[in-house]
């Protein structure tokens, strides 16, 4: 009897150590980030950034590895399908949360098979017009588009893509018409505006903020619920004339679901006080980006509300996948 109580205590006190052993443990080996899209992008530039500082606060070797393709799903699924111990984590983006609606079934592993660990930072789109157009509010446009419908058309980076979608929702909430102009990607699309071949153009801001600041675009709003640090100036959708209009980009970190919690709650702890720094604050705004931030909790809430939207404005305006 007297081995059977001490055998038992033993059970006890090794549940009670495990998770904090594990923990301490944690990390003993490089962690891989995978980043689903190609090199240069928006989600690889802030992870890579990010990385960089965990790399120095946690004393381990992180690695952020791209694995684009497929609407990003190639490297969803990559992560979904690892083991759940922490060492190998998806920097999810808005493309992740639209992906339900635009491609069906198979894009519902996110966030059904994840675990949300912390978002990362944010950054809103741009509505902007190339100088040389008289347009110089987003009621302009508007007008403009009521009396004359279709006679305006705006450049955006591709079918599908986050700009195409907001464009659309803009469309659509302001009630007009425009014909929207599929680009393979932000940059040939920001060209054709620059070149006054398209007048209007919806982009994320990190890829317009030098054209603005150099006054080759002139911006009509942005996309978020407030307005921008880099552009305090410029309103938002909702402030003109669009109240609850917000459609941001964003990257977080989620890891494959059944990850410990304890694993979960460190990089979150430890990502949340880098996005506090002064300088990753200034990398961030140099990239027209926000620091995010929070607990997993509520990282969890506020994707499922932007799956729910994206889902609302993909239906509303019959959006299909390229």
């Amino acid at each position: 009897m007297k081995k059977v109580i001490l055998s038992g205590l033993a059970i006890l006190i090794s549940w009670n150590i495990t998770p904090s052993f594990a923990q301490s443990t944690y990390p003993n080996k490089p962690i891989k980030i995978i980043v689903p899209y190609g090199s240069g992008g928006s989600t690889d530039v802030i992870t890579r950034m990010i990385a960089q500082k965990l790399t120095e606060k946690m004393g381990a070797s992180i690695v952020v590895e791209n694995k684009p393709g497929a609407n990003a799903m190639i490297g969803t699924e990559f992560v979904a399908n690892s083991p759940n111990d922490g060492y190998t984590l998806l920097a999810a983006s808005s493309g992740n949360a639209a992906n339900p609606a635009l491609i069906g079934a198979k894009a519902q592993i996110f966030p059904r098979d994840f675990a949300p660990i912390v978002g990362l930072a944010s950054t809103p789109n741009a509505i902007s017009v190339n100088p040389q157009t008289p347009y110089k509010s987003l009621q302009d446009i508007v007008k403009a588009s009521k009396s004359n419908p279709d006679s305006l058309s705006y450049a955006h980076a591709g079918i599908g893509s986050l700009q195409h979608i907001a464009g659309e929702q803009f469309k659509f909430t302001a009630n007009i018409k425009m014909v929207d102009v599929p680009y393979k990607g932000g940059g040939p699309a920001a060209a054709d505006v620059l070149g006054g071949q398209v007048p209007v153009l919806v982009s994320g801001l990190t890829a317009s903020i030098g054209f603005i600041n150099a006054g080759r675009l002139r911006p009509l709003a942005v996309t978020s619920e407030k307005r921008s640090p880099n552009l305090p100036s410029v309103p938002t959708v909702s402030e003109s004339g669009f109240p609850g209009f917000n459609s941001v980009f964003w990257v977080a970190l989620y890891a494959p679901a059944g990850t410990p919690a304890a694993i979960i709650q460190s990089i979150n702890s430890d990502v949340n006080e880098i996005l506090k720094r002064p300088e990753v604050i200034q990398q961030l705004f140099v990239q027209a980006a926000e620091p995010f931030g929070g607990t997993s909790q509520s990282l969890e809430t506020y994707v499922k509300n932007d799956i729910q939207n994206f889902a609302k404005v993909i239906k509303s305006t019959n959006i299909k996948a390229d």
